[in-house]
């Protein structure tokens, strides 16, 4: 699974499902992103607003990372509790990059995955507002350094059956 497990519902019971039909022998492996991923993006959200006067909303940010991005150490916790042997964990990174927010915002896969559930962080009066003025911040770290990078930090764990 390429990024599959951190959008499911219920990780419990998708982790112990797969344990259960695991046969002897056999892996699971998996990919999952970690809490920093897309932490530029999060750093111009807060920022957008702590300028406005919302860092009320903050927890809402923090609960959006951790509830879609789980650390090492909780895979691992939940693949132990689903009934599995965690045999390896490898952990890499890689960069996304857009010319400029518009190219961010405006990007297919941007739109149909992230881009929904950014706005759900936010009230809906203040959407526009916060997702713009983000959007600037965005663009003015891309004048210095010529463009946006985001960070995908990830992990690839593979576990068998106890």
């Amino acid at each position: 699974s390429n990024n599959g497990l951190n959008n499911v519902a219920d990780l419990p019971k998708a982790l112990s499902e797969g344990a259960r039909v695991l046969k002897g022998g056999g892996r699971l492996v998996f990919t999952a992103n970690l809490p920093e991923t897309m932490l530029e993006f999060y750093d111009a959200l807060r920022f957008a607003l702590h300028q406005a006067g919302h860092k009320d909303l903050f927890p809402n940010v923090e609960a959006h990372i951790a509830g879609k991005r789980k650390s090492v150490d909780a895979w691992k916790k939940a693949l132990v509790a689903a009934g599995l042997k965690v045999e390896g964990v490898e952990k890499g990174r890689f960069f996304q990059y857009y010319s400029s927010s518009a190219a961010l915002f405006g990007h297919f896969f941007i739109r149909l995955a992230f881009l929904p559930a950014w706005r759900e962080i936010l009230p809906e009066p203040l959407r526009e507002k916060i997702l713009s003025a983000t959007g600037k911040r965005l663009d003015e770290i891309a004048k210095v350094h010529r463009g946006v990078r985001l960070t995908i930090p990830m992990a690839c764990f593979s576990a068998s059956k106890n």
